[in-house]
């Protein structure tokens, strides 16, 4: 299994800078624990339709339960006109995962929003509506990672067959360094290695037609993830889209297919369990596709419905975030999670996901960096707050689950432009948190090899005055010359100077954890670490 981006290299990242709803300027390093979502356009072919949000540890930075949380929103530096996360470049886009690099991956869609005023591209982005685009972590420059064949159906090792259906959604298999995306158009499951070349596909149902529209109902999947253990073990998780809220047909379903030890498809599809109906008393009314498929460290599965109307006319509310769990061969389940609770009683309006889940991060460890692995669930929603202030975006949950009457006093909310006065229903999207739960805790960068004599310092400056410990000293520095950088926690530097004096005091900054680098006027004598600042300042 592929370890997860490194976080080692973040020290080496120089004048990082915060996205917030003032600047664009913004620092181009996916951070585990970040979010990237995707949504549609709502004025202009320059509308920011992809977006990263810091959501890690959410009651020590700043967030109330209940309340809208003004987390940083980070998007690529400059002016919204020249960058690529806009419909301009993209055309639509709604998939979208994540590899152990921290680069992102988003794939066009046929998906139209709801009937009010909105731009829609009037076509899709040059990777075409089969198309598969790369942002690379640390630019954040956009490709065409897997490109489309405008064809119902053929053979190639770079594009997939689509006639203006789109991609469901997208997937990494960890455990294979691999992709894996599902068409629209013929329902089949591609594989993908990490150069955009197509390995093999997969068709769970019956043989596609090749006649150009969508795969049938029944034939269409749109979810889909990996788990498994050791490689030769995992497995391909996906949902099987039979009907929607407002066209009962027959449940919707949850398969799945087994890779090999080289991360092929090998044998046939299982079904795991049939979704349960939205609301079985209700004879009239069925449920809305799963449009998104995650897994928890442990084995848990979060799906994520999206509401839609027919095959491209999406809609809002009825739409569930739910997690089944797997004991002894049978799937238990499922839990719902209420994503609010100001409209109505009813549980369809307060299942208002869009069509994306994950698991996500609820506490920092003593280095300030992720942990609490799958503690929270986050879930992209309409109308999580609609009284007055109007929320709408991301909601995180406890795992354990909550209640209608406690959906307030549980829950994490951020609105996802930050402006509370409007009312975006149906233009979001999906997402997908950065995370490895295996490598969840930072451990400060080892420093060089030490010379014969070492460069000696306590590792805490308490800037109180009190003459014990109120400077960052290090025994070595006795002379003009020495450079030292120092780090916050996010890896944004602020302080730097050539002539260090032993005299960085510190008394500005707030409690934590911060980090240095050192290097000597010949460096020969170059080390880096961590220290602690205790001053009150939280």
């Amino acid at each position: 299994m592929k370890t997860f981006f490194n976080l080692r290299k973040l020290l080496a990242i120089c004048a990082l800078v915060w996205f917030s709803s003032e600047s664009l300027n913004a620092q181009n390093v996916l951070y585990p624990g970040n979010v990237v979502i995707t949504r549609f356009a709502e004025t202009s072919d320059t509308d920011y339709i992809v977006k990263v949000f810091d959501i890690v540890a959410p009651s020590l930075n700043g967030a109330t339960y209940g309340n809208n949380w003004l987390t940083p929103i980070r998007v690529p530096a400059g002016s919204a006109t020249n960058s690529g996360w806009t419909p301009r470049r993209l055309g639509r886009v709604f998939g979208v995962t994540i590899d152990a690099d921290g680069d992102i991956y988003v794939a066009a869609t046929s998906i139209a929003t709801y009937g009010f005023q909105q731009y829609n591209a009037t076509g899709y982005g040059s990777a075409g509506s089969g198309g598969i685009y790369k942002i690379t972590n640390g630019t954040w420059a956009v490709t065409d990672f897997v490109t489309t064949l405008p064809a119902a159906s053929g053979s190639s090792t770079t594009q997939i067959p689509n006639v203006k259906t789109g991609i469901g959604n997208l997937c990494y298999d960890q455990w294979n360094d691999q992709l894996f995306a599902t068409n629209m158009e013929d329902g089949k499951i591609y594989r993908i290695d990490m150069n955009g070349t197509i390995q093999s596909t997969f068709d769970p149902f019956n043989a596609d037609n090749a006649t150009p529209g969508f795969a049938p109902f029944g034939e269409r999947i749109w979810g889909i993830a990996v788990y498994g253990g050791d490689t030769g073990t995992t497995r391909v998780y996906f949902s099987r889209w039979y009907e929607t809220f407002y066209s009962p047909n027959q449940p919707n379903e949850i398969w799945s297919v087994a890779l090999d030890a080289n991360g092929n498809f090998t044998g046939s599809a299982r079904q795991e369990f049939i979704i349960d109906e939205f609301d079985p008393s209700n004879t009239s009314g069925g449920m809305n596709p799963t449009a998104q498929i995650n897994f928890s460290d442990d084995g848990k599965m979060l799906l994520a419905e999206r509401s839609m109307s027919n095959d491209t006319s999406t809609d809002a509310h009825a739409s569930r975030t739910m997690i089944y769990t797997y004991n002894a061969g049978v799937w238990n389940g499922p839990s719902i999670f209420n994503h609010g609770n100001d409209i109505a009683t009813s549980p369809t309006f307060t299942s208002n996901c869009t069509g994306g889940s994950d698991f996500g991060y609820e506490l920092e460890d003593s280095t300030g960096m992720p942990a609490g692995c799958d503690q929270l669930v986050w879930s992209m929603a309409d109308a999580i707050v609609f009284s007055g202030v109007y929320i709408y975006g991301l909601t995180g949950m406890p795992v354990a689950g909550n209640t209608f009457s406690n959906a307030d006093a549980t829950s994490y909310y951020v609105d996802e432009s930050n402006d509370v006065t409007t009312i975006p229903k149906s233009y979001l999207g999906c997402m997908k948190i950065f995370r490895d739960c295996n490598d969840s805790t930072f451990q400060p960068p080892p420093p060089p090899p030490l010379p014969e004599v070492p460069c000696e310092f306590l590792n805490a400056v308490t800037p109180n005055a009190d003459g014990l410990n109120d400077f960052l000293t290090f025994s070595c520095v006795d002379s003009l010359g020495w450079r030292i950088v120092i780090y916050n926690r996010w890896g944004n530097k602020i302080y730097a100077t050539d002539n260090y004096a032993n005299n960085f005091p510190g008394g500005l900054l707030s409690d934590g954890v911060y980090y240095y680098v050192l290097e000597s006027p010949d460096a020969a004598r170059n080390q880096a670490g961590f220290f602690h600042v205790w001053n009150g300042q939280q």
